[in-house]
């Protein structure tokens, strides 16, 4: 049980109340996952069960920021040429206030891929989305991050796992139609991952991006994602309760919301996957593999280097410094990327890379 002793300060009676709230999400969390193997993501009640909002219509939503529609999973999509139902996925926290740039994001996804259904979902679409197939994780943890960044980390996953398809963050740029993804190794992936960097000094020397995946439903791999969520939030309890600075909001919380649910999260998952599941060495020997133009393809998961699925950084870095230089720059300079990621970062309190958001129906 834990007790809030009197202390001398106000800041530690703030980091002890967080060590509890830490403590008492990791039990809940603890009991909702049974810490085993019972914990089966692969939800079989059909997807035709959600009732659709009305407005809904069939293929894009309405990009204005007036009246944007909030389509929910109806019919399950056809799939292309890639392994992947034609759905594109990205949220936003409110579908009627689009800025300009949101707008031309999400126009670049659309004109690109004209095929392809394009949903948007906002807080209370995802919501519904859980519970109805993800009903182990509600209230807790899902509700009980304090994060909407974390909400989000989670749930991208999830919504692949169950509806497959593509999902982009909405400062992701599409440079490359989705039919022409993994075209040159013949669309031979369950998965597609963007390797970001590679360090050979780390535990885990593979990081993957989670700002833009794709994916066929029901793989193993996102499916593992709630378990390695459980123990990110279990260990950073441990260290945020260690720490004086402890406090719900900040760079103290926000930083570590990578590791908890984010990229480096899913990293972890993309290694055990590779490395336990399907027993590849995961380890230095494959830094040619992941930094190479072929990339890696192991148990259904292609690994897509950095130049095709991890661009957009120098995108960020001019944007700091006063530089023009845009994704369509980009595109010109690595004709191999698939999408440019802008960094907007703005979930994250440390954070000095963000981009102003401009409103108005005349962008």
């Amino acid at each position: 049980m834990c007790r809030v002793p009197r202390l001398s300060s106000s800041r530690q009676n703030l980091t002890c109340f967080v060590a509890c709230l830490l403590t008492a999400s990791v039990l809940l969390f603890q009991l909702h996952l049974h810490w085993d193997s019972s914990f089966n993501c692969a939800r079989q009640q059909s997807v035709t069960a959600i009732v659709r909002p009305a407005g809904w219509k069939l293929g894009h939503t309405i990009v204005s920021s007036k009246g944007v529609a909030a389509p929910l999973p109806s019919e399950p999509e056809q799939s292309g040429p890639t392994r992947f139902p034609k759905l594109i996925h990205q949220t936003v926290k409110n579908k009627t206030q689009l800025s300009c740039q949101q707008r031309k994001v999400i126009a670049s996804w659309r004109s690109l891929n004209p095929g392809y259904s394009h949903r948007l979902w906002d807080d209370a679409d995802i919501q519904r989305f859980m519970q109805q197939f993800y009903p182990e994780l509600v209230p807790s943890p899902f509700n009980d991050f304090v994060s909407g960044a974390e909400r989000s980390d989670l749930w991208r996953v999830l919504v692949l796992h169950k509806l497959g398809g593509v999902y982009a963050d909405m400062d992701v740029q599409c440079l490359k139609p989705i039919d022409e993804w993994n075209a040159d190794h013949g669309h031979d992936a369950a998965v597609l991952l963007g390797v970001e960097n590679y360090d050979a000094g780390r535990q885990h020397p593979l990081h993957v991006v989670n700002w833009v995946l794709a994916a066929a439903p029901g793989h193993a791999l996102l499916g593992s994602m709630p378990g390695i969520v459980a123990r990110a939030v279990q260990r950073q309890f441990f260290q945020l309760a260690r720490s004086a600075g402890a406090v719900l909001h900040g760079p103290a919380y926000t930083d570590g919301i990578i590791d908890r649910t984010g990229p480096a999260a899913l990293s972890w998952a993309a290694y055990e996957y590779l490395n336990n599941t399907v027993g590849v060495n995961m380890g230095t020997a494959t830094y040619s593999n992941v930094t190479s133009p072929a990339g890696l393809l192991a148990g259904g998961v292609r690994l897509l280097p950095i130049e095709q699925m991890g661009s957009g950084w120098e995108v960020a870095e001019a944007r700091k410094t006063g530089r023009n230089f845009t994704c369509d720059d980009l595109a010109r300079e690595k004709p191999t990327a698939l999408v440019c990621h802008m960094f907007w970062g703005s979930w994250r309190d440390s954070w000095s890379f963000g981009q102003q958001q401009t409103y108005g129906e005349e962008c």
